[in-house]
């Protein structure tokens, strides 16, 4: 019986293809209220019990604590937080500057 850790091996899993089928359906969830439809199809299969914007994000999330859960065990708890904050830090820096820069002139030329 292989091990989780076995199945996270980059050579023999399908990662990959489960994130982009997961985001296909996010693409189908956010599209399908343009075809008049009221149920979308995976909410029509399930009975209504989850829609495919619903599973794609449970889908996401599993994945995402199974990586970040890999990435914790693979290395010393200070190697794990600076690699975090070394990964995460950047965008939230750029973004932050983007609203004030941009988004917060905007508004501020509207309140004038």
């Amino acid at each position: 019986m292989k091990t989780i850790e076995a199945a996270l091996d980059s050579k023999y899993n399908n990662i990959d293809l489960i994130r982009i089928l997961a985001a296909i359906l996010v693409l189908i969830a956010h599209s399908w209220p343009l075809t008049g439809s009221e149920v979308d199809p995976v909410a029509f299969l399930t009975g209504g019990l989850i829609g495919g914007g619903s599973l794609a994000v449970c889908v996401f999330f599993v994945l995402s604590g199974l990586l970040v859960t890999k990435s914790a065990l693979e290395r010393s708890a200070e190697e794990y937080v600076v690699s975090r904050l070394l990964r995460i830090i950047p965008a939230l820096l750029l973004v932050s500057l983007f609203d004030v820069v941009v988004i917060g002139v905007f508004f501020y030329n509207s309140w004038v």
